[in-house]
């Protein structure tokens, strides 16, 4: 039996309770700074921008309503457990984590954003909102748990093993 099976557990099992956390909350800051963002640069790239509420953004008399998915911070809290390495630092797997959250963050913002922009100029909302958040999500995803269990392996392989695993900071 692997020694990184516990921790692969342990991931998983913090993974799901940051898909519960991010469905219990209402994330209302999260979608309005969203919104608040997106109406500045929409209408800085001509269109007309109007809000409303609290997540409702009209653009070129297109309604949207920005909501908790739209943030993919549920991609961020799901991920966070896999991005946290055994052996390395506290400094290091903050900064690896803070990272990929932001990136995360920066390529939503555009895939957002040019859904928004697309849809509201005539473009299908298959093929400009829900087909590239298929091939960002999923492939965002697999990535960051891939290279986890790469470094667990690698890890494992070098002798540390869960009882040799050093935090720090």
């Amino acid at each position: 039996m692997s020694s990184t099976l516990p921790l692969v557990v342990l991931r998983v099992a913090l993974s799901a309770l940051g898909y519960g956390v991010f469905r219990v909350l209402d994330w209302s800051w999260a979608r309005v700074r969203l919104r608040d963002l997106l109406a500045s640069v929409l209408s800085s790239l001509g269109d007309r921008v109007e809000t409303s509420g609290m997540d409702l953004l009209r653009v070129n008399r297109e309604a949207f309503q920005i909501t908790a998915d739209c943030t993919y911070l549920e991609l961020s809290l799901l991920l966070l457990p896999f991005l946290w390495f055994r052996g390395a630092s506290f400094r290091s797997n903050l900064a690896r984590a803070l990272g990929v959250v932001a990136a995360i963050q920066v390529v939503n913002l555009g895939r957002v954003l040019l859904a928004i922009h697309l849809h509201a100029n005539c473009g299908d909302w298959f093929t400009v909102h829900d087909l590239p958040d298929y091939l960002i999500y999923w492939p965002m995803f697999a990535a960051v748990i891939g290279l986890s269990a790469r470094r667990d392996q690698a890890v494992e392989a070098a002798g540390q093993g869960m009882s040799g695993a050093r935090g720090g900071s």
